[in-house]
């Protein structure tokens, strides 16, 4: 689990050093993009003895666990031979992301790509951008042997974060359910934001959560250092606010104001970097607490409307296409741990808190989206993409359920 962590943290660091020292005149070039990837690996390396690592819990060996285990390995080699030879080739990667990257490659410089490509180029954050940069700079000719790295972290991290709480059949169960959750394998082999995104935001919310039971402040560290690369992967989504509520609550009914402290220092100047620099180039500043007021203004406004029941109706319809429909399975086995925690009258109280706010959220986003842009009702595959990091959650909280009624009743 501790490469695996360090990757994500290692892509994180670089992209935010290549963003921050250009702004700062250092031209990206293949020569100082290796050096920012030597002063990238020197807090890796001093970290990584501290960072958390697979638990080595003894069993007797298994047929059908070797079995879950040679799934997963082929799986994982299956993507890792696709990204290898894959170019970039999806549409929103070849106007954006990668378009940004080759820019940045022409030019050395953030600033002369977008003045090249104009506003679009303020769309999302820079993350992918530059690391495909990185990847063009040192000669190779695809970016996309790093996705699959991606995803093979995220099932490392998530499966050694179950292997504390759950046996290792359940263990490997969970991480194959997690490879064939919705778009996150065929995500593995694109190159779009919504995989990194989805890493991120869930590996940070499940840190989190080891936070609350281990007490460990590397945990809050990587918790929300994990949700503030989120905001650095995509930015107009506000997913990240349930993670920043999670972290709060456990720090304050714990009386763990130091790790509150460490945590906000990692995460603030990631959710709001992105935000300043655009602000910056386009003169305008707005803080998180104006655009939540602004969207409950909006809201507000629209129920009195005579059209409100009506386009409540069609947002209804809109949600259960978009995301009801096409994660109806994952959203089946959240039903199941629900009705299963209820019986016992034992909820995972936080982690069932954080979905049900993701889902509420995504719906009212939805339905300010409505009210305020005629043409709402063209990002279906927008939204269902944007919901990928619900797939992780559900599926950690299912496992964890499933083993403890196992040892409830002494299986």
């Amino acid at each position: 689990m501790r490469l695996a962590i360090s990757y994500l943290l290692g892509l994180s660091l670089l992209t935010l050093l290549m963003f921050g020292t250009n702004l700062l005149g250092l031209p990206l070039n293949t020569t100082n993009s290796l050096l920012l990837f030597a002063l990238t690996i020197i807090p890796l390396i001093i970290l990584y003895p501290h960072l958390p690592s697979t638990p080595k819990i003894s069993t007797s060996p298994s047929k059908l666990n070797k079995i879950l285990k040679g799934i997963i390995l082929v799986l994982s080699l299956v993507v890792l031979l696709n990204d290898s030879y894959r170019i970039v080739g999806e549409w929103d990667s070849l106007t954006l992301y990668d378009f940004r990257a080759r820019r940045i490659v022409e030019t050395g410089s953030i600033a002369k790509a977008a003045e090249i490509q104009g506003s679009y180029f303020y769309s999302y954050p820079l993350f992918t951008s530059l690391f495909h940069s990185f990847t063009y700079l040192l000669g190779f000719s695809s970016p996309m042997l790093i996705y699959g790295l991606i995803f093979i972290s995220f099932l490392t991290i998530f499966y050694s974060l179950l292997r504390t709480h759950a046996n290792e059949f359940l263990s490997l169960l969970g991480t194959i359910l997690l490879i064939f959750a919705p778009h996150l394998f065929w995500h593995a082999q694109i190159a779009y934001t919504n995989l990194a995104y989805a890493t991120y935001l869930s590996l940070g919310a499940l840190f989190l959560l080891e936070w609350k039971d281990n007490k460990s402040t590397i945990f809050a560290i990587l918790g929300m250092f994990f949700t503030g690369t989120s905001v650095w992967v995509r930015s107009t989504e506000p997913f990240w606010l349930g993670n920043l509520l999670l972290f709060l609550v456990i720090g304050v009914s714990n009386f763990r104001f130091k790790d509150i402290f460490y945590g906000l220092l990692f995460f603030y100047p990631l959710q709001q970097l992105w935000k300043r620099y655009v602000a910056a180039m386009f003169h305008n500043v707005e803080s998180t607490v104006s655009q939540i007021q602004g969207s409950v203004a909006t809201v507000a406004t629209a129920a009195i409307q005579p059209t409100f029941l009506q386009l409540l109706s069609d947002t209804i319809v809109f949600f259960t296409h978009s995301i009801v429909r096409p994660y109806a399975p994952v959203l089946l086995l959240f039903a199941i741990s629900l009705l299963m925690q209820l019986t016992k009258r034992r909820l995972s109280l936080f982690l069932i808190s954080l979905i049900i706010f993701d889902l509420l959220v995504s719906f009212i986003g939805t339905y300010v989206f409505a009210i305020t842009q005629s043409y709402w009702r063209e990002i279906p595959g927008s939204l269902e993409r944007m919901m990928m990091f619900i797939s992780p959650l559900i599926i950690y909280v299912f496992i964890i359920t499933i083993d403890s009624t196992k040892k409830n009743y002494g299986q």
